[in-house]
């Protein structure tokens, strides 16, 4: 007994460590910012989510699926975070780093109930815990899913495992539970009932594979294999927190997204966004220009035009909300008032006043800043 004291003592040291070294290679996510890569449709310019918990927020959460999703419960832990921190990206990716947290120690728990292996699973955890893979899931905040639909898991393969051992219904029914929730934090837990299927095979028939029950047959020496695995998780630690620096901002993410990809649209595109948000206009446009060139979009080209119309290139603007107009023809009425107002800024009046003509038909919201800015040009509308 005393022995299985000191185990577990041990074990909960270890743990302990563990924790500290996700602390340790995540830290950079305290200062890291949102991206313009999904967070602004997950928090930042969603309206449901940034007016916090309230009736109308919870029931669009279980009642939408925007963004291609029904997961309320992810829905609802974002708006949590709002209410708790506002937009302020610091407490949304301490929120995410808790989550990881806790899925590590839970897999920990579950391994250790399943197979009664504790220092194996330390090590799984481990792994689990500090492998680069990760870093995306707890840096990026509308990667939140991830993390809750993981937590879920393995709440119900504990569930379970407890579930196969007593045959309780209140345990399975809280196995049930747990995975309904799973799914309401990712669909992607539909694929979790084939797993637990697997566990009644192994480990729950205590069957044995792997690298450590080839190394005991081997007789290879137990401290050799945990300097091994004390060796493979500090690298593992190291990598993880060079790669949660990548995601401090938009402008690092996804220049170092271009240093590893080649012809990447979307990276040069969000680029080009984040750089002009910054207010650097002329690499900006560069970017704009090259993720055009890769793949041309008639959204990209409307941003093109409004970087050239910033920088005073007033022709090349016209040309790019052309290309724009040329590729969506309907419901482009963007491209339509940045060329009215390279018209304007090109004193060409015809063509400004069929931009102007044409927004008014279509009823759009930019009608009347085109018309205030031919006023303070002097172009005085005809009569009719």
């Amino acid at each position: 007994m005393k022995q299985k004291d000191k185990g577990r003592k041990w074990a909960t040291y270890i743990m302990g460590g563990i924790i500290v070294l996700i602390l340790l290679a995540y830290y950079p996510v305290f200062g890291s910012y949102f991206v313009n890569y999904d967070d602004s449709s997950y928090v930042t310019a969603n309206s449901h989510v940034k007016s916090g918990i309230t009736g109308d927020s919870i029931k669009w959460a279980f009642t939408t699926f925007y963004f291609y999703n029904w997961h309320p419960l992810t829905w609802i832990s974002h708006m949590l975070d709002v209410q708790l921190f506002g937009l302020n990206p610091m407490g949304h990716h301490v929120t995410s780093l808790l989550f990881h947290i806790v899925n590590s120690v839970l897999l920990f728990t579950l391994f250790r109930r399943m197979t009664g292996a504790l220092w194996k699973s330390l090590c799984i955890a481990g792994l689990f815990a500090l492998h680069p893979l990760h870093v995306e899931s707890v840096a990026w905040v509308a990667d939140r899913k991830d993390l809750l639909s993981t937590f879920f898991w393995f709440l119900t393969m504990l569930a379970y495992v407890d579930y196969a051992r007593k045959q309780k219904l209140m345990t399975y029914l809280l196995c049930v539970l747990l995975f309904i929730l799973g799914l309401m934090a990712k669909p992607m837990l539909v694929t979790l009932p084939l797993l637990l299927l697997l566990m009644d095979y192994w480990p729950l028939r205590r069957s044995r594979w792997g690298m450590t029950d080839l190394a005991e047959r081997q007789h290879t020496h137990r401290s050799a294999l945990a300097a091994l695995m004390i060796v493979i998780i500090m690298i593992c630690s190291v990598f993880t927190n060079l790669q949660t620096r990548r995601w401090h901002d938009s402008v690092t993410l996804f220049r170092h997204a271009l240093e590893v990809t080649e012809n990447n649209s979307l990276a040069h595109k969000n680029l080009a966004a984040a750089l002009a948000q910054q207010g650097n206009l002329i690499e900006a446009l560069h970017h704009a220009s090259e993720s055009l060139r890769i793949q041309p979009e008639p959204l990209e080209y409307v941003s093109q035009g409004w970087l050239y119309l910033q920088l005073g290139h007033y022709e090349k603007a016209a040309e790019a909300c052309r290309n724009s107009i040329g590729m969506a023809p309907h419901n482009n009425d963007k491209a339509h008032f940045l060329l009215g107002v390279s018209y304007v800024y090109l004193d060409n009046y015809q063509s400004a006043v069929t931009e102007y003509r044409f927004l008014r038909r279509s009823n759009s919201s930019y009608v009347d800043p085109l018309l205030d800015l031919m006023n303070k040009a002097g172009m005085a509308l005809p009569a009719n």
